[in-house]
């Protein structure tokens, strides 16, 4: 489909009556980054620095006259009690008419941007797939309970980098489990009765090569471990069902080998990321699915279950991922949510791909804490990355 000589549609043509001199109801201009995910307002406001267009107030206007024709009430107070809540919290995936209106406005907007050729097809299809609330293809995938071997926290409060979180959480790495060995994990280890105290962890690992004494710290290890991802084509067919496509139509991004200083660090594995906001299955929004990076998985093939996402190399499975949470939805509290994502692999499978490439396995490790003197307060923030299984002096492979 091409927008080149299509005559702008009805909602075109409303969009831009906007009058040149025109302002935005206050409700409109207060809360249109909190009825919906204020990636709404960055994808317009991009759009309106690179066309010159006021994007937003023609947001403002279509929003303004869809909600008088609907004549729907736009009570921020009522709805945003029951969305959030001081000490109950929020609700992760809560909507209201309004929330749809700000939705529908927008994807009008874009349809009257591509009408008259101010935004491409590829844009018109990757800016309106946010709207969508789950990727079809996750839908299939479900979820476990925690597992039992999950980390528990400690009840002392004394010392953030406890003694206990620290080793419980480093024991995961190549923790043996039926199908394989643990190489990814992350997700909270708070208590459910503590009020006072949450805690959180993300359990990644790399393949790597120590040429010198000049080393990142371990902060910076993670921070680049986390950049690979996979995505699809904003224009192929299956842009909201990716484990339907064929895992060679995937695009890898950030996924390469990193030099940095004398460490060269190599991902073993990449975030999958999905053109929508999957607010139905918010743990997926919040923690996206892990993969084997390019390199491990490019002569294999992606695959889903009833419980896993998975890969599979000559007709084997060597990697499969899991999510797991605590119970039906709840709201999100001061706790971290009830909810985690853990992935195995073949431990042979792995180790030959380091060892033809002269590589040493390691993990970086990184633990995030919430803390509050009282149930009334406000909470610190802290966090701290150590790295497991990293050998700080030159590999002999590597002179």
């Amino acid at each position: 489909m091409s927008f080149d000589h299509q005559a702008p549609s009805s909602h075109s043509l409303e969009v831009f009556a906007c009058p040149s001199d025109y302002a935005p109801s206050r409700f409109f201009a207060r809360y249109n980054k909190s009825f919906v995910p204020p990636i709404y307002h960055k994808n317009l406001s991009d759009i309106g620095r690179s066309t010159n267009i006021d994007v937003i107030r023609l947001w403002g206007w279509t929003f303004d006259r869809l909600g008088e024709r609907l004549g729907i009430r736009r009570d921020a107070q009522e709805f945003g009690s029951y969305v959030s809540d001081r000490r109950d919290g929020s609700i992760p995936c809560a909507a209201s008419t309004v929330s749809e209106v700000f939705k529908s406005a927008y994807l009008r907007v874009l349809e009257a941007l591509a009408s008259t050729n101010l935004i491409d097809e590829a844009s018109l299809r990757e800016l309106s797939a946010i709207v969508c609330p789950l990727d079809l293809s996750f839908w299939k995938i479900g979820v476990y309970e925690r597992p039992q071997w999950w980390p528990r926290i400690s009840q002392s409060k004394e010392n953030l980098q406890s003694s206990k979180e620290w080793e419980g959480t480093s024991e995961l790495a190549l923790k043996t489990l039926d199908g394989g060995d643990l190489i990814f994990a992350e997700g909270p280890i708070t208590s459910e009765k503590d009020d006072l105290q949450s805690i959180s962890f993300s359990l990644i690992p790399f393949g790597y090569q120590v040429v010198g004494k000049r080393l990142p710290t371990p902060e910076r290890i993670y921070g680049l471990l986390n950049r690979p991802v996979w995505s699809l084509d904003s224009m192929h067919p299956k842009i909201l069902s990716i484990f339907d496509a064929r895992l060679p139509e995937w695009t890898p991004d950030g996924q390469e080998g990193i030099g940095v200083g004398d460490l060269l660090i190599v991902p073993l594995l990449a975030r999958i990321d999905s053109t929508n906001i999957n607010c139905w299955q918010y743990w997926r929004g919040m923690n996206p699915l892990v993969f084997p990076a390019v390199h491990l998985a490019k002569d294999g093939a992606a695959a889903v279950d009833d419980y896993t996402w998975s890969l599979t190399d000559q007709g084997r499975s060597v990697f499969s991922g899991f999510n797991w949470t605590n119970g039906p939805i709840r709201r999100l509290r001061f706790q971290f949510g009830e909810c985690g994502q853990f992935a195995i692999c073949d431990r042979a499978w792995l180790e030959a791909f380091l060892g033809k490439n002269n590589l040493d396995l390691g993990f970086a490790l990184k633990q995030e804490y919430r803390i509050r003197k009282s149930e009334y307060s406000e909470h610190d923030s802290s966090s701290f990355v150590k790295l497991l299984n990293f050998k700080q002096f030159i590999s002999p492979n590597s002179a």
